[in-house]
């Protein structure tokens, strides 16, 4: 029986993940680099230190991480901030509000930085939503090794088989099937992810509840 559900933030609480990547797109044009939607596609998904190290890779020899690091948060100050709650998923209070009735505990397992998350959640109105909050930061490896969501169980004291996850990405899903739960893709067809090791694809979030 299914006491649990740990969302993943990016592609499926927030449509982020576009945003991200035409920033990252025009960076690397700005810098005079281009990048194959192939190679942005991988991007996706990423933990926040698998992203930079490929982020690197792609723009160039000449620079470091460091600099990296300085040059795209000083090329992202010069942007206007991302509204997230433009870009909440409309579905999400709706399913998260009726699994709560069931008695479904929620949580949030997120390969983002924990300050990311928490800005997320803050501007979203969804600070209150989840009994646990667990960033890929906390760990030396995260999403698709499978520790994120292991501590995820611990925290909430409850098995692998008493939880459900919910992704979009190819990492994601890899990680919670590898940490034993069951696992629905939220289908995604921009960016190539290969969804079909989940056990349910699902259209719209609320369609969890036809299978909790």
């Amino acid at each position: 029986m299914i006491k649990a559900v740990i969302f993943d933030m990016d592609g499926v609480i927030i449509d982020s993940e576009p945003v991200y990547m035409a920033r990252q797109e025009a960076y690397l044009a700005a810098r005079g680099r281009s990048a194959s939607r192939a190679q942005l596609n991988k991007l996706v998904g990423a933990s926040n230190k698998d992203c930079w190290e490929m982020l690197l890779s792609l723009a160039g020899p000449e620079i470091t991480m460091e600099e990296l690091k300085t040059d795209y948060r000083r090329y992202q100050a010069g942007l206007p901030p991302i509204r997230y709650r433009d870009i909440l998923n409309p579905d999400f209070c709706t399913a998260a509000g009726m699994l709560r009735e069931k008695g479904i505990r929620l949580a949030l397992a997120s390969s983002s930085p924990m300050d990311h998350i928490h800005v997320v959640l803050e501007e979203c109105g969804l600070e209150n939503w989840f009994e646990q909050v667990v960033s890929g930061e906390q760990f030396a490896k995260s999403k698709p090794d499978p520790e994120i969501y292991l501590y995820a169980l611990k925290k909430l004291k409850i098995g692998c088989g008493e939880a459900a996850a919910v992704e979009d990405s190819a990492y994601g899903i890899q990680a919670a099937k590898a940490a034993g739960l069951t696992c629905f893709a939220l289908r995604e067809n921009r960016f190539d992810f290969k969804q079909d090791k989940a056990d349910y694809l699902i259209d719209r979030l609320s369609q969890l509840l036809n299978y909790l």
